[in-house]
């Protein structure tokens, strides 16, 4: 169930960090950058900055954190954040699921972290499409992420894998 509050802002986390091996919590993020927890980011080669995924290439991680239009916790428009930096996890085993938010005019919105298309079985390879999501689509090999734990149902609509960047 999605909590309902008369908050602009209040969401629901993307993602679960369940055995973190490495992750790092201090490169700076593109400030212009659409960023939900549980989604892939990768590093711009060109100015250095953290950016979600767009295209089929080589992935840096899963972010920790958000830096969308609902909630910005990297430049402090949320909570205490402001350092402008962006977490992310490279590697362990981590739970993803879509995204809740709530719009300034009360309506619940889903943004997704996995095609939720598609049918995922256990150690099967994951990737990132053009969208941005985790996909088992091998259309998309350049930008491996890692391999299936557990598969999403229809009673636990969540993805778990083994994140290996």
């Amino acid at each position: 169930m999605i909590p309902v509050s008369t908050r602009q802002s209040i969401f629901l986390h993307g993602i679960n960090i369940d055995k973190p091996i490495l992750e790092f919590a201090d490169l700076a993020v593109d400030p212009t950058a659409e960023i939900n927890a549980g989604s892939p980011v990768r590093v711009d080669p060109t100015s250095g900055l953290v950016v979600a995924v767009t295209t089929n290439v080589k992935i840096a991680g899963l972010s920790k954190s958000n830096k969308n239009v609902y909630v910005d916790e990297t430049f402090g428009s949320f909570g205490a954040y402001g350092s402008g930096k962006l977490a992310f996890v490279v590697k362990g085993i981590c739970t993803v699921r879509h995204n809740y938010f709530i719009n300034s005019a009360g309506a619940i919105v889903t943004v997704k972290t996995f095609d939720d298309t598609q049918t995922y079985a256990p150690m099967a390879p994951l990737y990132v499409d053009g969208n941005g999501l985790i996909t088992n689509d091998n259309t998309f090999a350049n930008s491996i992420l890692g391999y299936v734990l557990v598969k999403p149902t229809t009673a636990n609509v969540a993805l778990q894998f083994v994140l290996d960047c």
